[in-house]
């Protein structure tokens, strides 16, 4: 939580803005930008048709769960039997119908309709009330049926509860049918605020076995006297906070760990993914590419229509929050605090930025009638970009084939550069094009040979061609693999990996595919099509004109910059921070393929717990000590959700460990210790996930404390505690799209995942995919900051396996002779 803490700062400068006006106060003044733009009319009618699709969408969610199938024939039926009642019926002159009319009569509109119009009028809007009071106290049911979470904590292959059938068959019932994307956001009950008492207890119980008797006695009595003193101010104000927002810690936390952190974002903040372990043979870097940019422009598409996903497992819904902004996305620096801007589904969101050799181009990847453009459409575009970027007049000046460097450095360094630099002239038009993408494709030259390379190109590419203030960068090698760079502040890795694994994984199991001269289906027959043109067959009179085919593609755009002088220098200086950056990375992709989850389950043991229990065993045959480990958890079962910390060192972890490097201790003994260390972690996974975790409620705390102008000794020491091993799993298959896990064809095309920085200098970052048969680890350090190098801490991984491996498979066939 170190970082966090430095983060958590009070504020010097104030900042408002709004779409199109930008306002902020500092000590030269007051400054303001505006600016209007209006787009062409069939823009705008595509806008308005896209607006009133998002409005309607949203209307009907108003019922959610009730739905159209049970409020229109309410509101007919209401309709027909007001119509038909005569005078004296209940419906037309009962105590709630006479309310309703007396109220009537004092809306402007009464005197202009007749009365049967008025009549019927009435009824319908009646019945929509009546239909929207229905539907809030079925949201209400759900609420509180979905704060029920012990399914979550039965054991793989037991049989569910009664209780858990009941439950389930109740919230089956209340659930309504096909629900949008977005339905069940207001059904989900807010992430409760754990108890004072409950969070101190749970950090004391995570630092006994990494601190001495005197500090963890320290510690506790610390700790108590938060419990008895501040603790209850603080906790009064989160309280009173979570009645008002949907979740207390997720806006706190996007802002002050993300956006307000000032350090430079490539490698600290964002994070990459890696192409499939067998990618299509013979494809070439263009065709490739559109096959991917048109799968993910149909993901959009399913989430601007927030139409629902296949998604692989039947669980209770969880929150969709983040999707929303995954798209047309961008954060924009800020003097003291970055911003998230986020364009929604119009008409001026229909480009991509393309960057390639040094240069932008901006194309719309829809057409002037709205149509997607087919994927050997999107293929052909791409070759032209190519094609523009090497006979462009003059080679790009340095500085502005190395603009992406500003987005690498320090933060308020680049809001500085940004306003000084590209607030006015070609260089606003040119940001705002590429800020306004729909996302960023980058043309890349290099070739990784392996995936460690991979992963440093996708990560940093040299330092000045990843535009890393996009949430997202789809980057096509020239040998045909992809890999994606993400900045993190704007949602999670399962949600960037569901979109992946659509988009990249999967896809050459559906949709398009290549035809054998390794172009995208289509794609020589619109070339084709063009040649005949211009060669005057198809009665074209070979006039020479462009081809029908292709003619209808809009002509990609350079994007051009001024970067003389100041700008220039600014560039320079950025390149320098951020080769800096580069060189200072460490990074080692670890394919380790013995054994993966299979042998895991085989011997009937959490495979995310035994990898955690490896990397701990890892990590003090390294150092000689345990550290203070993170791993992430996903708490989208609460509205507006996203992680919450396991913290995976516990007493019973250390006892494991322990047992490991005592030669006197018995295998059986340490198999025992290793089915125990490994229950304690998936339950403390367990309750992270359902809101009784540590790390949030303390980060809530500290923030209030910030705001309260009130120090607590307690927080500022366990906040001040670094990371020395920052873990996550990452998720595959989440889709019903594919099955990797039964499917051999399948399987070969999943990803070894991605990976991230470390968060401490000192420390190592360690992101690993569990597949069936095989295991990868993303293991990165700094080179300055760490003492040992990420290889060495992958052969200590390796060898942590190897021997748990040995250890489970020594003890269970002991127990089979023993039988």
């Amino acid at each position: 939580m170190a970082e966090a803490r430095m983060a958590v700062t009070p504020l010097t400068r104030n900042e408002w803005s709004m779409r199109g006006l930008e306002t902020w106060v500092d000590d030269d003044g007051v400054h303001l930008h505006f600016a209007l733009t209006v787009p062409p009319v069939r823009f705008m009618a595509r806008g308005v048709y896209q607006f009133a699709r998002r409005r309607w969408t949203k209307f009907w969610n108003e019922f959610f769960p009730v739905g159209p199938a049970v409020v229109v024939p309410v509101v007919g039926g209401l309709v027909w039997a007001v119509n038909r009642a005569p005078p004296d019926n209940w419906f037309r002159s009962g105590p709630v119908a006479s309310w309703i009319w007396d109220q009537s009569l004092k809306l402007p509109f009464h005197g202009v309709m007749s009365h049967q119009a008025h009549v019927t009028t009435l009824a319908v809007g009646t019945g929509l009330l009546f239909g929207v009071l229905l539907a809030r106290l079925n949201r209400h049911l759900l609420r509180l049926l979905l704060l029920y979470k012990g399914w979550l904590f039965q054991k793989p292959g037991q049989r569910p509860s009664l209780l858990t059938k009941v439950w389930g068959g109740i919230l089956k019932l209340l659930s309504g049918r096909k629900p949008s994307l977005f339905s069940w956001q207001q059904s989900l009950p807010r992430l409760p605020v754990p108890a004072v008492r409950d969070t101190v207890d749970r950090v004391l119980l995570s630092m006994k076995p990494l601190t001495t008797e005197a500090e963890f006695a320290e510690l506790s009595a610390l700790g108590e006297s938060f419990v008895k003193n501040e603790g209850r101010k603080f906790q009064r104000y989160i309280k009173l906070r979570s009645w008002f927002v949907p979740n207390y810690v997720t806006d706190w936390w996007e802002k002050f760990v993300y956006l307000r952190s000032r350090s430079p974002i490539m490698i600290h903040s964002n994070y990459y993914g890696l192409d499939s372990l067998s990618p299509p043979q013979g494809i070439g870097q263009c065709a490739r590419g559109a096959n991917i940019v048109y799968r993910f422009m149909r993901f959009k598409h399913l989430i601007d229509n927030e139409q629902p996903f296949n998604l692989n497992h039947e669980v209770p819904p969880m929150c969709m929050k983040q999707y929303e902004r995954v798209f047309s996305t961008t954060r924009v620096p800020g003097r003291e605090c970055d911003q998230l801007v986020h364009r929604a589904a119009d008409a001026k969101t229909d480009s991509l930025v393309v960057l390639c050799n040094g240069r932008y181009f901006s194309f719309r990847i829809y057409t002037s009638s709205g149509a997607l453009l087919k994927p050997y459409e999107i293929e052909y575009q791409l070759e032209v970009v190519k094609q523009m970027a090497a006979r462009v007049g003059r080679p790009p000046l340095a500085a502005e084939a190395e603009l992406a460097a500003l987005t690498a450095g320090d933060r308020t360094t680049w809001a500085v550069v940004r306003e000084e630099c590209f607030s006015e002239g070609l260089n606003r038009r040119s940001l705002a094009a590429l800020e306004r993408a729909v996302f960023v494709v980058v043309l890349d030259d290099g070739t990784p040979q392996n995936f460690t390379e991979m992963g440093r190109l996708a990560m940093h590419g040299d330092g000045t061609d990843r535009w890393v203030d996009k949430s997202f960068q789809l980057i096509l090698f020239a040998n045909g693999r992809a890999s994606l760079n993400v900045e993190h502040s704007f949602a999670d890795a399962p949600v960037i990996s569901h979109m992946f694994e659509v988009g990249v994984l999967s896809a050459d199991f559906h949709g398009p595919q290549y035809s054998a001269d390794g172009h995208n289906e289509g794609y020589a027959a619109m070339l084709a099509g063009g040649a005949a043109r211009k060669s005057g067959g198809g009665g074209g009179g070979g006039t020479g004109a462009v081809a029908p085919a292709v003619g209808h593609l809009p002509k990609p755009t350079l994007l051009r910059w001024e970067v003389e002088g100041a700008l220039a220098e600014s560039v320079a200086k950025a390149k320098e921070a951020a080769q800096a950056l580069v060189s200072d990375f460490d990074l080692v992709v670890l394919d380790h393929d013995a054994f993966g989850k299979g042998l895991m389950k085989k011997v009937r043991v959490s495979p995310d717990g035994f990898v955690q229990m490896a990397l701990s065993l890892a990590f003090w045959r390294l150092r000689g000590r345990l550290a203070l480990t993170y791993e992430s958890a996903m708490t989208r079962l609460w509205r507006e959700g996203r992680t919450e910390t396991v913290r995976p060192v516990t007493c019973d972890s250390k006892a494991f460990v322990d047992a490991m490097v005592d030669a006197q201790c018995s295998n059986a003994e340490r198999a025992r210790l290793l089915r125990v260390a490994v229950e304690t972690h998936t339950l403390n996974s367990k309750k992270a996930m359902v809101g009784e975790g540590v790390d949030r409620h303390l980060f809530a705390l500290y923030v209030c404390g910030i705001g309260l102008n009130t120090e607590s000794p307690f927080l500022a020491k366990v906040m001040g505690q670094k990371w020395t091993v920052s873990t996550s799993q990452q998720p595959q298959h989440q889709t019903t799209h594919w099955n990797p896990a039964k499917l051999a064809e399948h399987a070969a095309r999943v990803s070894p995942g991605g990976g991230f920085g470390p968060v401490a200098n000192d420390g190592f970052g360690v992101s690993y995919m569990v597949l069936e048969n095989r295991l990868f680890f993303h293991i990165s350090c700094s080179v300055k900051g760490c003492a040992e190098t990420s290889a060495m801490f992958a052969a200590e991984i390796e060898r942590a396996l190897a021997d748990l491996k040995t250890l489970m498979e020594s003890v269970t066939e002991a127990a089979k002779k023993r039988q």
